[in-house]
């Protein structure tokens, strides 16, 4: 049925009744003045010769038949089913849609109606339409096989349309983005032309440099790259690599230190060597704990126990010191590294500064497996060992690794999909797989088996043969190629694929026993290690339940590489931080903020006739940007320093609609203007804000500047009553024992001088509340008016009475803080309060330990300089009213002992790691200086970071550090 221009009904399926009454008069005959038994008898006819005509396919025949019929019986619903069917047929698909209405309209109960205008609809790419039809179709007829399938092929071509329809708006964002950060590439070269012009001095690069990216492609970790320096600035960041991981070394171990699981199931391997071992070489990965632990379970035998590095060695030595009752004269610590041993009487004298044993070791036991199970080098350590310091037969534990691999997928009403894009890593990433959001898309499966006995075994034999000559292409340095058809449980995307490893550590001791085994995930509550789950992340592959899911896994001694088919081939030129995906998970802290945020507009808009203007300050995702908008700002203005992030927001942006009323700029707040400049500098906003919201805020509040921001903002860019969310925030500070006492049984307190570092640290005390202790109740150390920009920015000093509650070791404070974001709303990272969301962690501050009991006083001096926060415990200090200068430090000691005695022994950090840390700092000025001011040494240094991250193996450079100086370098 249709409408006319008239606005009359025209139906299309039966002839007119201006043509009806012409061919009636024609023939002089009245259809309706006809014997109605005679119309039957034609009707029954015409339709019978019609089915026919159908049957075999005489389609033009078909449609005059049923017309013919019609015309004697307009009300036969069978029959406009038949002429769609076969006007579909013939090709007319507009005419066979209106037949199917037109039975639709007289039998609305019949399900083969339905089917026919779904099939019409088909027809004519009205694919939902069709599905609707089905749909209703299916209702009368519960599964009819013609309408279940024809329903299957609509969703799958709806499926495949959406996708195209993303695609292609995701196409047409990209583009927009792509053109808004072109302009914004040349706002910043004219920024820096004017720079120049200004000073009278000329680069050496050009200012299209400026807009140069580092590339990282997954196609780089399959390309072998020899270990010879390529540049001096290969040479020098390689070392400056290996010194910060063997300063990094011991931190990292005090987590292996507290895994008390790993050290059991460790003994009771070790226990299984009896008598038989004579000499045992130690591998460790840090710590120091492993060698004193096979002298304990092997009492007769020798052990040579190998340190990574320098300052890992020290740390050993220290544990070792630390414990005299333990059966020392047969361990031997070696410096460094396993190539300055030798066996006496063996390839000549040991290296200058290295180690001779006596004789080859008969057991090798090792924990060199890193989240990424090779990121230690236990293959080359293992191959290396075999071939120089081991017999033929020794024992390797763990005999064997498993790698076991998962499959895992994938705010606040907002669309962020765009930000998923930047999640990614250069090399495997360690993740508590438990709490990442992940939907699993398979079962565990086997990946691969690391018989390290056999290869140690092998790697002798090899020692032992002539020579080969070495290898011309070293491409063909896999040791594992396979592809693997791994079954998929769930309909998703797969964008990445866990691994965690399985180590059996020891045989069975006896029929009906079980292996002493170790791993870094068991869903099924084995015995399981600190170490953290691997993930490596893959460009995206639609996968179905129920199929099957094509796999290449390549593995040399170095890497475990996933890739699926085609390859992932996605380049990557920008890495997100990765709290950006923590903040916009944090339902909690968005609600808050959303809520806060529309409270000020509305307060704003019946003082602001001409509509709110809103600065977002570090807009990041642009989160906050859009919840102004959907508030009724009449105009946003992101600010983002990081132009990757500005890449991100507005992609964002795009996604929800509000690319129109939101500006993104790259700027840095404290040198934005809303007026021209004195130098004829464009401003950088139309005109002063409304209102400033902002989330620049670090564990420890201050650390991301931003009073300083809020105090340019306000001068330059704020309108008189211009509001800001957050209001305020106050801080609050408490004295914590968060340190080892032990590790297997020894004493490892010393190791608690390996936390040290300059600055605070953030640590989610949420997560790991076993790990320390309060000993005094929380003090409030400073209150922020973020209005009181002047006070805020001059550096401030208090001291504040302690009085602990708890006996214990005092060597943290641990900060959070409470943001008032207005009147009714208010944020706290309390380590105390559960639910806090995973945005911000605590700000720990490590202090020289001393011993505490309660009802003990000590005065905690906080200071701060406006962009952080630090601590000193002093003796006893407090204020009082009686002082002439209107503060009276009293006395609060309790006098029961000197200050010897509440000392442990353990310094507040190592003087040795101080002193190389001191000295590699500027040397670290110096690369952060080449890469902000010259683009042409940026360019160099995020080549070789690129470089090292891909295959740092390669480079026998440490696999953390070189991944996270590459994130560094590409964020």
């Amino acid at each position: 049925m249709s409408t006319s221009d008239h606005g009359t009904a025209v139906d299309r399926t039966v002839c007119d009744p201006g043509s009806r009454a012409k061919i009636e008069d024609y023939y002089g005959v009245r259809l309706k003045d006809t014997d109605p038994r005679a119309l039957a008898f034609v009707v029954a006819q015409s339709k019978s010769a019609g089915n026919e005509a159908f049957r075999t396919h005489r389609y033009k025949e078909a449609i005059r038949l049923y017309s013919q019929a019609i015309a004697g019986d307009e009300s036969d619903a069978a029959l406009y089913s038949n002429r769609s069917a076969a006007f579909l047929a013939e090709g007319l698909n507009d005419q066979a849609l209106w037949d199917a209405e037109k039975c639709i309209a007289l039998s609305p109960s019949w399900p083969k109606a339905h089917y026919r205008r779904a099939c019409a609809a088909m027809s004519l790419c009205q694919w939902q339409g069709a599905r609707q039809a089905l749909v209703k179709g299916l209702e009368l007829a519960p599964g009819d096989a013609a309408m279940v399938a024809r329903l299957a092929e609509v969703d799958w071509v709806l499926t495949q349309r959406g996708a195209a329809r993303r695609a292609q708006a995701a196409v047409e964002r990209r583009g927009v983005v792509s053109r808004l950060r072109e302009l914004r590439c040349q706002a910043a070269r004219q920024a820096a032309l004017r720079q120049f012009k200004q000073s009278m001095t000329g680069p050496r690069w050009d200012l299209e440099d400026l807009d140069w990216r580092p590339t990282f492609l997954p196609s780089m970790k399959t390309r072998p790259r020899p270990r010879a320096p390529s540049s001096p600035h290969s040479t020098l960041l390689r070392s400056y690599l290996s010194s910060l991981a063997d300063l990094a070394g011991p931190k990292a171990a005090l987590t292996t230190l507290a895994d008390s699981r790993r050290w059991a199931q460790y003994e009771a391997a070790l226990c299984t060597l009896g008598a038989a071992a004579c000499h045992v070489l130690v591998l460790e990965s840090g710590g120091g704990v492993l060698g004193p632990l096979a002298a304990r379970a092997a009492p007769q035998a020798s052990i040579t126990s190998v340190q990574r590095g320098r300052m890992l060695y020290r740390m050993a030595k220290q544990v070792a010191h630390s414990n005299p009752g333990t059966r020392s004269e047969g361990l031997t610590l070696a410096d460094c590294v396993q190539a300055r041993l030798a066996v006496a009487g063996e390839e000549g004298p040991a290296p200058e500064g290295g180690v001779q044993v006596e004789s080859r070791a008969d057991v090798l036991v090792t924990d060199l497996m890193d989240h990424g199970v090779l990121g230690l080098g236990l293959l080359p350590a293992i191959d290396d060992a075999a071939r120089r310091l081991l017999t033929p037969n020794a024992v390797v534990m763990p005999s064997s690794l498993q790698l076991v691999e998962v499959s895992p997928s994938q705010a606040s009403g907002f669309d962020l999909s765009p930000l998923d894009s930047y999640r990614w890593w250069p090399g495997p990433e360690a993740v508590q797989l438990d709490s990442l959001p992940h939907r699993q898309l398979s079962a565990p499966f086997l990946v691969d088996t690391l018989d390290l006995q056999a290869r140690a075994r092998a790697a002798a034999a090899a020692h032992r043969c002539p020579p080969q000559p070495p290898a011309a292409n070293r491409s063909a340095a896999w040791e594992l190629d396979v592809e693997l058809s791994v079954p998929t449980t769930g309909d998703g995307r797969l964008t990445a694929v866990a691994f965690w490893w399985d180590a059996e550590l020891a045989p069975a001791a006896g029929p009906g026993l079980a292996p002493t085994r170790l791993t870094n995930r068991a869903p099924d509550g084995g015995p399981v290690t600190t170490c953290a789950v691997a993930l490596q992340h893959l460009d995206g592959v639609a996968v179905k339940g129920g199929g099957a899911l094509s796999l290449r896994v390549r593995r040399d001694v170095g890497q475990v590489f996933f890739s699926t088919s085609p390859p992932q081939c996605r380049a990557r030129h920008a890495l997100v931080p990765r709290w950006h995906f923590d903040m916009v998970r944090d339902e909690a802290r968005n609600v808050a903020y959303d809520g806060a945020i529309s409270r000020a507009v509305a307060r704003l808009k019946s003082r602001r006739p001409g509509g709110v203007h809103v600065l977002d300050m570090g807009a990041g995702t642009g989160l906050l940007s859009m919840m102004a908008v959907r508030a009724g700002a009449a105009s946003v203005v992101g600010a983002e320093i990081n132009r990757h992030m500005c890449d991100v927001a507005e992609e964002c942006l795009a996604s929800n609609g509000c690319l129109g009323r939101v500006t993104m700029l790259d700027r840095d707040v404290r040198r934005m203007a809303a007026e021209p400049g004195p130098d004829c500098a464009p401003a950088d906003l139309e005109r002063r804000v409304d209102l400033l919201i902002y989330e620049v805020f670090d564990s420890g509040l201050i650390g991301e500047g931003v009073l300083h921001i809020l105090a340019a903002a306000r001068e330059k860019l704020a309108a008189p009553g211009a509001l800001l969310v957050p209001a305020s925030a106050r801080v609050f500070a408490q004295p914590i024992q968060m340190r080892l006492e032990s590790a297997a049984g020894f004493d490892v307190s010393q190791a608690n001088r390996w936390r040290w570092r300059p600055d605070y640290e953030g640590v989610d005390l949420e997560e790991c509340r076993n790990d320390w202790v309060a000993l005094a109740d929380p003090v409030e150390v400073f209150a922020f008016d973020f209005s009181a920009s002047l006070e805020n920015m001059r550096p401030a000093s208090a001291p504040h009475e302690l009085l602990f509650t708890e006996a214990g070791v005092v060597n943290a404070v641990a900060t959070w803080f409470e943001l008032e974001l207005d009147e009714e709303c208010t944020l706290s990272t309390s380590p105390h309060r559960s639910g806090k969301g995973p945005t911000w962690q605590q700000a720990v501050q490590w202090v020289r330990e001393e011993r505490v009991a309660p009802g003990q006083t000590r005065v905690l001096i906080a200071s701060h300089d406006t962009y952080s926060i630090s601590y000193a415990l002093e003796e006893g200090a407090a204020p009082g009213p009686d002082h002439a200068g209107g503060v009276h430090f009293a006395e609060l000691s309790d006098g029961a002992g000197e200050l010897e005695d509440r000392a442990t022994g353990v310094p507040l950090v190592d003087p040795v790691w101080k002193e190389a840390f001191d000295s590699l700092q500027p040397l670290n000025s110096q690369i952060v200086r080449a890469c902000v001011q010259d683009p042409l040494e940026y360019r160099a240094i995020a080549l070789e970071a690129v470089a090292f991250a891909s295959r740092p193996h390669d480079y026998d450079l440490d696999a953390s550090q070189a991944t996270d100086f590459c994130v560094k370098m590409m964020g």
